[in-house]
């Protein structure tokens, strides 16, 4: 009864704050190899951001928020072209999804997998769809309303932070707002951090399939 009432409730804060959001994730190299070397218990962070529904439902959002992903905190706000946005800041796993099952009970994870072809390592996001779609549910019985996964822009920032230049293979994603159709080779310096958005067929195929890889290192 009370994972209902939460689902509900999150319905109605996404439904008032006109349903559109943005999540980032810090990914680093070097857990992305740990990861695929099968190191385990390795976690992102990442910040969130939703209109916000109005102060006095901030509580609430955050309180919704923590039904769906792991140690929220540092909850604020930021205004963007007149709109009051309410952010905060948890942990993605990242996880090899040769080594371990899915989905996760978390709404995002990053997804981590050994590259046969290339020699290097995948990466990229997993959406657990019956969260979402349990919430798309409760939305539309109770408010007549509907939502979409498609409201939600997608980012990593990518840092190297490896002692070597590090190559890169991406496809179907905004590298530093620079949009890449087809797969491309690039390098990756060391200490040096891009910023990846996936683009809106690559985010609406992981939501139907569960996943998505859409670079990789090697």
């Amino acid at each position: 009864m009370k994972r209902t009432s939460i689902i509900i409730m999150l319905g109605l804060a996404f439904l008032l704050s006109g349903c559109t959001g943005e999540i980032i994730a810090d990914l680093y190299v070097q857990d992305i190899i740990d990861v695929v070397e099968g190191e385990q218990g390795i976690f992102a962070n990442a910040s969130i951001a939703v209109e916000s529904p109005g102060s006095d439902s901030t509580e609430q959002v955050l309180e919704l928020l923590k039904s769906c992903f792991r140690d929220v905190t540092n909850i604020r706000e930021q205004t963007r072209d007149y709109t009051t946005y309410l952010l905060v800041d948890v942990k993605l796993p990242v996880v090899d999804i040769t080594r371990e099952r899915l989905p996760y009970d978390d709404l995002l994870t990053l997804l981590v997998s050994y590259d046969s072809e290339e020699g290097g390592s995948l990466f990229g996001f997993g959406v657990n769809r019956d969260v979402f779609i349990n919430l798309a549910k409760v939305v539309k019985e109770e408010f007549w309303q509907t939502i979409s996964f498609s409201d939600f822009d997608l980012k990593i920032r990518l840092t190297n932070d490896t002692k070597n230049n590090v190559g890169l293979l991406l496809q179907n994603v905004y590298m530093n707002q620079k949009p890449i159709i087809y797969s491309r080779d690039y390098s990756l310096s060391r200490r040096d951090t891009i910023e990846l958005r996936i683009s809106d067929i690559m985010r609406d195929y992981a939501y139907e399939a569960g996943y998505v890889f859409f670079g990789g290192i090697k």
